[in-house]
């Protein structure tokens, strides 16, 4: 097919609507990826994976694309190269897209030993998608083993030619004209602990007889979707009690596939998110409650109207005649500033369910599983994708924090309803029996104890300043001996108290801080002795420079402490 007819008679393919954004999210640090597996029964060859791979290519126009920055947007330009297959490293799972790995293409394919995996930059697609193209790709790897399998569900025929309707931006096309959608509000609770070093993630895998699911899911007259949202919601809640006294709203993020209510057959983004809120401060809830109330609202919320009307909400912004001549260097740093600053902001968890995947007769005796993994979040512990082949059903968790508090609450809240539960972790594959346990308890008046020794160790250090400054005025008021000793008493206010707060953060930081703070002190000491010894002016130069650089890093830690933004330029630049 020549390239003019791949893309509507055009040589280039604009991003959809959802996409758009993406690009200008994607960092060294974080990238909006999603992650598709499937378990065979076989162990993965990688030479006839990568045959497979070149064969079913032609029929994915919209997956064999390269990004390219235009002046003022994005655009896809079609990839006449090969996509490297790749042995799965499952410590790094969801790792930051970068443009010029994988022969330009905006997706890799992993194997490791039974199992081919997808990973796909959230511009070029959504779960759908990626569920298409890989599940496609295993069946024609099955083929080249010498299986008959035949075409049909999640499985395209690769004979066949590419359709238009599957290049379309669906949400142009659905968009409801004039119709206006409610914005999900901040200030909700997330759940806090020491971030995992850049490019890892906790993830555990579930797997769970999908008939006790459905059992379980019809005793509540919940769906799937429905009952592990409120599953999300109860232990979300528990956490905030027992961390916090100001209660926030827990707010649950839900993707849909709008292809379920609209006619589209689109192997692009196509795809919003609900958001499920709860707020602690008017009651405590049952999990009867929790249930019921989320079972209402997504009901209640999910139609063509309420869709329509997102989608053109998020039109409306890229429509507007000033965003079509705004250079894309100018909206990349718009979008990006907006992101740093609000990204997550309204979202405790996410949870997306892709369902059940529909497969041929003749594919399923050959498929153990699927997985579908959100990537890691950016404030979000707990970020939960759903998938069901035959009767496994599958819970995949990203943590991008240490602990693993929020897989412990959730699969022990799973076995407490007799669920059979089999675990598989990339952190503790020996023992994952363990995140069956009880969460431990932890020292509850250990931010109390913190509060004491910052307030306390801080009237100290400003009480002697104070007199510091008394007695310079008083006996030397010529010579400003006393600045010196603030600096330096306030540096070490910071080595002291800081630790206490930050709680392993900024290490190499606070080893800067150490030095000039030595070296101030050191200085102070000089500068009293010799205040009777005739000395030059380079000297009290040198003196000054070293309290100010000092005091402006202990003022710069200080507010690290208090802004989550700064704090986490910070900790790029000086954690290890």
């Amino acid at each position: 097919m020549e390239k003019k007819n791949l893309y509507f008679g055009k040589d280039f393919l604009k991003l959809d609507n959802a996409a758009k954004v993406f690009p200008a999210q994607n960092t060294k640090q974080w990238s909006n990826v999603i992650r598709y597996s499937i378990n065979l029964t076989i162990d993965i060859d990688p030479v006839i994976l990568e045959k497979a791979l070149k064969d079913i290519l032609p029929r994915f126009p919209s997956m064999c694309v390269k990004i390219r920055r235009g002046v003022f947007w994005y655009y896809f330009e079609h990839n006449d190269k090969i996509p490297v297959i790749i042995e799965d490293d499952l410590k790094h799972q969801c790792v930051p897209v970068k443009y010029d790995e994988s022969n330009d293409f905006l997706f890799k394919i992993f194997y490791c030993k039974n199992r081919i995996t997808i990973e796909a930059f959230h511009a070029l697609t959504d779960g759908y998608g990626c569920e298409i193209f890989l599940n496609t790709l295993a069946a024609q790897y099955l083929r080249l083993k010498g299986h008959k399998i035949s075409t049909g569900g999640s499985v395209f025929d690769i004979t066949e030619k590419p359709k238009t309707e599957e290049l379309e931006d669906s949400f142009l096309k659905n968009a409801t004209k004039g119709a206006k959608a409610s914005r999900s509000k901040p200030n909700i609770y997330h759940k806090k602990g020491e971030k995992l070093p850049a490019f890892c993630s906790h993830v555990t895998v579930g797997y769970m007889p999908l008939d006790k699911i459905k059992e379980l899911c019809k005793k509540y007259n919940a769906t799937i979707t429905e009952f592990f949202t409120a599953v999300l919601v109860e232990i979300y809640i528990d956490f905030q009690k027992k961390e916090a006294k100001k209660q926030k709203e827990i707010s649950i993020q839900v993707p849909v596939n709008a292809r379920n209510q609209f006619d589209s057959k689109t192997l692009r983004n196509f795809s919003l998110c609900y958001s499920v809120r709860f707020d602690p401060t008017l009651g405590d809830y049952t999990f009867e409650e929790i249930i019921k109330q989320t079972s209402l609202y997504l009901r209640y919320i999910n139609n063509k109207k309420t869709l329509g009307a997102m989608f053109a909400s998020n039109i409306k912004l890229e429509s507007l005649p000033i965003m079509r001549i705004i250079p894309l260097v100018i909206k990349d740093l718009a979008i990006g500033i907006s992101y740093a600053l609000t990204a997550e902001c309204t979202t405790t968890a996410l949870l997306t369910n892709l369902g059940k995947v529909d497969l041929p007769e003749d594919m399923i005796e050959f498929v153990e599983s699927s997985i579908l993994m959100p990537p890691p979040g950016l404030l979000n512990g707990g970020r939960i994708g759903l998938s069901s082949v035959k009767n496994t059903f599958t819970v995949a968790i990203a943590n991008c924090y240490e602990d693993t508090d929020i897989e412990r609450a959730f699969f022990t809240k799973i076995k407490d309803f007799d669920i059979p539960l089999k675990l598989e972790t990339n952190f503790n594959e020996k023992n994952t029996e363990t995140l069956l346990e009880p969460i431990p308890e932890k020292d509850v008046n250990l931010k109390k104890k913190d509060r004491h020794w910052a307030i306390t160790s801080s009237l100290s250090i400003l009480g002697f300043s104070i007199l510091s400054v008394i007695l310079n005025i008083l006996l030397t008021p010529v010579t400003p001996w006393s600045a010196y000793v603030v600096f330096a008493t306030g540096i070490l206010w910071n080595l002291s108290v800081l630790p206490f707060i930050a709680r392993k953060f900024l290490t190499k930081f606070h080893s800067i801080m150490a030095v000039l703070s030595s070296i101030t002190t050191f200085s102070l000491l000089l500068q009293i002795v010799m205040y009777f010894i005739p000395h030059s002016l380079i000297f009290d130069y040198l003196v000054i420079t070293t309290a100010v650089v000092s005091f402006m890093l202990f003022a710069t830690s200080f507010v690290a402490t208090k802004n989550r933004k700064l704090k986490k330029w910070l900790s790029k630049k000086f954690y290890f």
